[in-house]
């Protein structure tokens, strides 16, 4: 009786084979610039909401300081 690891491996890897071998390269460059495409725009979309958030921390320390001088730095 095989070892049921052994199974598992042999199916994933001649799954992964016959994945591989339907594509054209074309194919498979074009997959390769979408999953690019995603993750630039993930890492893009990370660091402008973290620009954003210390934007908001800046306007909202801006505005006590104008408040203070309005007041006359009471």
């Amino acid at each position: 009786m095989p070892d049921k690891s052994a199974t598992a491996a042999s199916y994933a890897v001649n799954s992964g084979v016959a994945i591989y071998g339907t594509l054209t390269l074309n194919q498979w460059l074009a997959l390769l610039g979408f999953a690019l495409a995603l993750a630039t725009f993930a890492v893009n979309w990370y660091y402008q909401r973290r620009r954003d958030k210390r934007y908001a921390e800046y306007h909202e320390l801006r505005v006590k300081v104008m408040e203070g001088e309005k007041d006359g730095g009471r």
